[in-house]
């Protein structure tokens, strides 16, 4: 499916989020023709696997620093970024104590934390039934050798979900398997403060990442922590950030890349700003996303970045599935300069909208009857879009030239869920993604993407810009009844965090701009009002922030 937003004349945006079905079917189905045979041989992106090569933020300014011998209060944070992949090495196992597991006969769990630096360590997880432990290791996952052994080392068979709630909303996304089903969940929180933790065993027994077994992969959602457990992260000697704090270091910031994904933080609403204002009377959020150590500079919140529309118009075109239209509703209220709030899923009411220049409409007659034609936008049933005529341009076709597109896509939900009742099961070349099918189609796409890029300056058209949106989180679920059980769907984090290492991969290395949906959506994924979607949510706003970014609109 394809909504988008149009404007006349020179500049086009194209956005393509969650699976590019209609545009990608064909891709998947020659990926899918490859033999089976050679698919598990030499591709290569097999090495990818043991070798990969993830895109790094910025230098952990930490990183190394002993811990011998500290004795004074340790050091506030700063507001930088830093390497999540580089919080798995760090070594504090002389500041550790013992924490009250929920279920004691099987796990124990250790609290360590930097003497040094604030906010810094880990928790460290044991299986304590050994022999059950071995059991586990003994399962093979994959017919893929390399998948395999690196799912057991990196992995583990036991999964899990830490939530930190209190100055930072906050989840962890990489861990590391010691052995022996000994589990190091490091953390790096950027706000001082006190924390409430959840620590969810989510998975056992390689369910989630299994690629031979065709059943939805049953969830355990146990916690491990007591609802009294708290973290004090510096509290008495540090000063939390907020985002007035923040918006005011700006001046001296960098602007954030706009090819690498951006680093944020959730951090809590104190009601200082503007902003923070609307998003407490229209979402109730208690939290509120900045990037960490740079700048946006393209919000369009309340037709702040208006004036970029007197240089040019621009068209977006989102393709995707219902992840696709719950960021094009939050991207088309954000470009309308509504102050209401996207609270609900929509279907699909409003697949069209358009964002013109005023000054245009002067030229176009006809353009300007559209507008103030109200009849089909009083049709549609959402109602956040009415502060701002330039979305009432339903139906309107224009003549443009002369258009540069930019792609935002996103390909990892709908089709890969296994989903019977679509056809994945029926047809062979729909079946189920294994972590190499997915690679394979991927390199398959940026191949061709680059393919395109390569003829457009024969036909007279500026290069695409490329953005890969990466992987939405979704709920765990533990119901029975729920349809995914029905149907066999194998999406769950897990798998996605894989294929969101080897998806950024992939497209940085083809000169695509990467965004890390994953990383902004796992802290809420718990909190979805339907176990999918962020509408509602602060991930969502968030997304909307980089995507509007990474454009550049105002070409700046």
């Amino acid at each position: 499916m394809t909504f988008q937003a149009r404007l006349p004349k020179v500049f086009a945006a194209v956005v393509a989020v969650s699976l590019m079905f209609s545009m990608f079917s064909m891709i998947n189905i020659q990926e899918s023709r490859v033999q089976p045979e050679i698919m598990s041989s030499s591709s290569q992106s097999v090495p990818l696997i043991v070798q990969r090569k993830l895109p790094t933020l910025e230098k952990d300014s930490t990183f190394g620093l002993s811990e011998d011998g500290w004795t004074k209060d340790p050091i506030c944070q700063k507001w930088e970024a830093f390497d999540k992949a580089v919080q798995t090495q760090k070594n504090f196992e002389g500041n550790c104590v013992p924490v009250e597991s929920l279920l004691p006969n099987d796990f124990s769990i250790q609290l360590c934390t930097s003497k040094r630096f604030c906010g810094q360590g880990y928790f460290v997880v044991s299986r304590i039934d050994k022999v059950r432990c071995d059991k586990d290791l003994d399962i093979d996952v994959s017919n893929h050798k390399l998948y395999n052994q690196y799912v057991k080392n990196e992995f583990g068979p036991d999964l899990f979900h830490v939530v930190f709630d209190g100055p930072e909303r906050a989840s962890t996304s990489m861990w590391r398997h010691l052995g022996n089903c000994e589990y190091k969940i490091p953390f790096r929180l950027t706000n001082p403060g006190v924390y409430s933790v959840q620590l969810i065993l989510a998975y056992e027994q390689f369910r989630a990442l299994n690629e031979l077994t065709d059943v939805w992969p049953q969830t355990n959602l146990s916690q491990l922590l007591p609802s009294t457990f708290t973290l004090d992260v510096c509290s008495k000697h540090c000063t939390p950030f907020t985002s007035k704090i923040v918006h005011s270091l700006h001046p001296s910031l960098p602007l954030c890349s706009r090819t690498e994904p951006t680093q944020g933080v959730y951090l809590k609403i104190t009601g200082e700003t503007a902003r923070e204002l609307r998003y407490m009377q229209g979402y109730n959020h208690k939290y509120i996303y900045e990037p960490l150590g740079c700048r946006f500079d393209q919000l369009f919140e309340t037709h702040a970045n208006d004036t970029c529309f007197s240089h040019r118009n621009y068209a977006f075109q989102l393709m995707g599935d219902s992840q696709a239209r719950g960021l094009w509703f939050g991207l088309d209220a954000r470009l309308a300069g509504s102050n209401t709030p996207v609270l609900e899923k929509i279907k699909w009411e409003r697949a069209f909208a358009k964002y013109f220049n005023p000054a245009d409409l002067e030229k176009y007659p006809a353009l300007a009857k559209a507008i103030a034609d109200d009849s089909e936008r009083q049709g549609n049933s959402d109602e956040f879009d009415k502060d701002d005529i330039r979305t009432k341009l339903n139906g309107v076709t224009m003549d443009y030239t002369a258009p540069s597109h930019l792609d935002i896509f996103y390909n990892s939900d709908w089709i890969k869920s296994w989903d019977e009742k679509s056809g994945t099961r029926t047809e062979e070349y729909l079946a189920k993604y294994d972590v190499l099918r997915y690679v394979f189609m991927l390199e398959y796409v940026a191949t061709y993407m680059a393919e395109v890029q390569s003829r457009r300056s024969s036909h007279g058209y500026n290069p695409l810009e490329f953005v890969w949106m990466g992987t939405n989180a979704i709920t765990l679920i533990n119901d029975l009844t729920h349809r995914h059980v029905d149907w066999k769907d194998w999406r769950n984090n897990y798998r996605f965090r894989i294929w969101n290492e080897y998806s950024d991969e992939i497209f940085l290395r083809n000169g695509f701009k990467v965004i890390n949906s994953y990383e902004m959506t796992l802290p809420w994924a718990q909190d979805s009002p339907d176990q999918s979607h962020m509408h509602t949510l602060p991930a969502m706003e968030a997304q909307a922030d980089e995507v509007l970014h990474k454009l550049n609109l105002c070409n700046v």
